[in-house]
């Protein structure tokens, strides 16, 4: 009797996902304008951590439409002064666009991304866009706005 429950107890652990966290350092790699990764690839679930270089760099979200101006009051702001945690919960697949908010930053590269597509809107694109390199030549439309959530799990 015992086997049937085994074997269901097996398969639901079997479908089980894990987080993964993901670490991105904010003002380092080949320059302190950068993001280093500049992009991760993270699914449902997964955590992105934000570490600061320095205290002279910030991470937000941003938009594909407007990629140097931080989304109010649907996105985040995170500081190395920040009283919450610089972490994240990517609680859906779209593009988690990210930029540097301090002074001139992200008009000088200070941009990264989570999940930027392969395609049209890709990480470069918006590199360029945010760098004034690039007008908008695709069509430049809302994005989703719930891509990414403060991660509870981290408040103290």
């Amino acid at each position: 009797m015992l086997r049937p429950t085994i074997f269901a107890f097996l398969a639901t652990a079997a479908t089980c996902v894990v987080a993964v966290n993901h670490t991105i350092v904010v003002g380092s790699g080949e320059g302190p304008l950068t993001f280093n990764p500049p992009t991760v690839e993270a699914a449902l679930g997964d955590f992105v951590f934000f570490e600061f270089a320095s205290p002279d760099h910030t991470v937000a979200q941003s938009s594909w439409a407007t990629p140097c101006i931080p989304r109010r009051n649907v996105g985040f702001v995170f500081s190395p002064n920040s009283t919450t945690p610089a972490v994240v919960q990517v609680v859906a697949d779209t593009p988690l666009w990210l930029i540097d908010t301090v002074g001139d930053n992200c008009e000088a590269g200070a941009v990264g991304a989570v999940n930027p597509p392969r395609n049209n809107r890709t990480y470069a694109l918006f590199s360029q866009r945010a760098r004034g390199l690039v007008t908008a030549e695709l069509p430049v439309t809302a994005d989703p706005v719930a891509v990414a959530a403060p991660a509870a799990a981290f408040n103290s």
